[in-house]
């Protein structure tokens, strides 16, 4: 006789529960499940030694037993009128719908926050940051001076300033936050209060003082005594030297290296989302091997890149590696597209403690390696986790970890060093996804480049040993030197170009005699991608025609005369007397 196969249970949904404060005050919602599963709320009555129950009157889940979310809301609600009444001393009672009432300031931020009905359709790091300040903003200023929850039609721009005040005094007391943090508070509060206006669900949105940054900075440093400096870390030239080097180690992970060789120079935040459907591998692009599109979001610019020959040996090992089992699920239709960089955490083949050992020939050169699962989700590798894996590639490349800088560190110096090898503004603005070049140089570029200020301190000892007489006093300098020719003393010559634009500069060889200056038709030195606002017009020569700055009726040189002539060497230079060879006599007119 065959055992009884047993019938399979179905078991109910888990019953949902809410809290609200702390014992003996504790504010307890719940379903009942003998009772169609309404809700009900009980709390704990001291001198009646038992609990005291009240029936909501309604249940939170459909016929198919999936909770409501907009009744759930609802539920919390009512449970927290009636746990603020018990704890005001009242008779805790089912509160009313109060849509007409004024928005308190927490409600609101649930408002905003809430996904897909709020500010955002799509849950991002962004919206939990928005969390985050929401409960220190109303921590600081979510009640009034009675103590009365406060609403948003009564905030007003004293509010907003008691909000950065606050937040000073806490991070004077305990050390969390900080300026910054400060600040984005405010700016989350004021962008709430602008889309609850437009919502309609208040009446107006505060209004502030243009120049409110400028006063909470102020305020936040004579309160805190710190100095807020505003400071774009960046890496040197020998940093990334060693950070490109390292992504091809084993104990790198390959999301991270892949990302630093598409877009290094450009958004991290944006490559991360590049989707296989956005790579055109096809022949296509400066070099024939494809390119990259990565959609734009807001006001920052997409990213479209045609792949350099590096670029698409990274991606065809991505192919082959991390993404072998996702590539082989899109190339035989399994799935329509996949994220090039998955989240989550990737997976051996083969595990580590299960791997052969090195020391065998057979497996001397090979790794275990890690992919993707071929069922993951289209959600791609958050910012804050690839931030992660990106200090784990600086530590392995021997790199420094230094707070605010991430990858932004090269993003920033390739701002700075892309100039001196491309003059085109167009090709700076694309490399790193930049509508103009005001925002490249005003927000990007260092202001105060060594070698600028290198620059500078030589051009101000110049200045000062020619127009104020400074003499050099500096160890290795030679006192005996004249010091330099002011343009005044200069010799001046029928050449000499009647402009009021400065003149261009002459060099001088050991000799001592002066070399003019000659166009350099495609020089491949370093050139800077500044324009030159003042651009010098053309300097006339000595066959110009007439009502020209040189005329040709001007007297010409003897031969006497011109060997004669003394040029004067840059400055800081003795002039040295040597004569010039002869000119070759000019062209005697011929008689008609």
């Amino acid at each position: 006789m065959t055992p009884r196969r047993k019938r399979g249970r179905r078991t109910a949904a888990k019953a949902w529960t809410y809290k609200k404060g702390e014992p003996p005050n504790t504010m307890t919602a719940f379903e009942r499940t003998d009772r169609g599963r309404v809700i009900e709320v009980r709390w704990w009555v001291g001198h009646l030694k038992r609990f005291q129950r009240r029936s909501l009157g309604f249940s939170i889940r459909d016929e198919r037993e999936v909770i409501i979310e907009e009744l759930e809301h609802e539920a919390v609600r009512q449970t927290q009128a009636m746990y603020d009444a018990l704890m005001a001393g009242r008779e805790p009672k089912i509160a009313e719908d109060d849509s007409n009432a004024p928005l308190a300031l927490e409600v609101g931020f649930d408002l905003a926050t809430r996904v897909p009905e709020g500010l955002y359709v799509v849950e991002t790091e962004h919206v939990r940051e928005m969390r985050r300040a929401a409960r220190d903003i109303v921590r600081a200023i979510g009640t009034g001076p009675g103590g009365h929850p406060r609403t948003w039609d009564g905030l007003s721009y004293s509010i907003v300033r008691q909000l950065w005040l606050r937040l000073a005094r806490r991070f004077a007391e305990t050390g969390k936050g900080g300026p910054a943090w400060t600040e984005r508070c405010v700016v989350i509060l004021l962008q709430v209060a602008q889309w609850l206006a437009v919502e309609e669900r208040i009446d107006r949105a505060v209004a502030v003082r243009r120049t409110w940054r400028e006063q909470m900075r102020r305020e936040w440093e004579q309160l805190t005594s710190t100095r807020i400096s505003r400071t774009a870390p960046r890496h040197s030239e020998d940093e990334i030297r060693r950070i490109f080097a390292s992504l091809d180690h084993p104990n790198v992970d390959p999301r991270i290296a892949l990302a630093v060789e598409l877009g290094a120079e450009a958004r991290l935040g944006q490559v991360i989302r590049l989707m296989r459907r956005q790579l055109d591998l096809s022949s296509s692009g400066a070099f024939g091997l494809g390119r990259m599109v990565v959609h734009g979001a807001g006001k920052k610019l997409g990213v479209t890149r045609d792949l350099t020959p590096e670029e698409r040996e990274a991606i065809d090992g991505a192919l082959s590696g991390y993404l072998k089992h996702l590539e082989e699920a899109y190339e035989v239709g399994l799935r329509e597209d996949y994220p090039i960089f998955p989240s989550g955490r990737l997976k051996y083949d083969v595990p580590p403690s299960r791997w052969p050992k090195r020391g065998r020939p057979e497996h001397a050169d090979e790794q275990p390696t890690r992919r993707a699962k071929p069922t993951v989700s289209d959600r791609p590798i958050g910012k804050r986790g690839l931030l992660d894996l990106f200090h784990r590639l600086e530590e392995i490349a021997g790199v420094e970890s230094m707070p605010g800088r991430g990858w932004y560190g090269i993003r920033r110096k390739a701002a700075d060093l892309y100039e001196d090898y491309e003059t085109d503004e167009r090709v700076l603005n694309d490399q790193t996804g930049h509508r103009s070049s005001e925002t490249r140089r005003e927000v990007y570029q260092e202001k105060e480049r060594e070698t600028i200020r290198a620059k500078s301190a030589e051009t101000r000892r110049r200045v000062r040993a020619a127009a104020f007489g400074r003499q050099s006093k500096a160890s290795g300098s030679n006192d005996s030197e004249a010091p330099p020719e002011t343009p005044s003393e200069e010799t001046e010559t029928d050449f000499s170009y009647p402009t009021s634009y400065p003149r261009p500069a002459q060099s001088g060889d050991q000799a001592g005699l002066v070399k003019e200056s000659k166009s350099n038709y495609g020089s491949h030195l370093r050139k800077s991608g500044r324009p030159d606002l003042n651009r010098r017009p053309p300097e006339p020569h000595s066959g110009a025609l007439p009502d020209c700055a040189t005329s040709r009726t001007g007297p010409p040189y003897g031969r006497n005369s011109h060997a004669k002539r003394i040029r004067k060497l840059p400055r800081a230079q003795p002039a040295v007397n040597r004569p010039i060879p002869p000119l070759p006599p000019p062209d005697r007119p011929r008689n008609t």
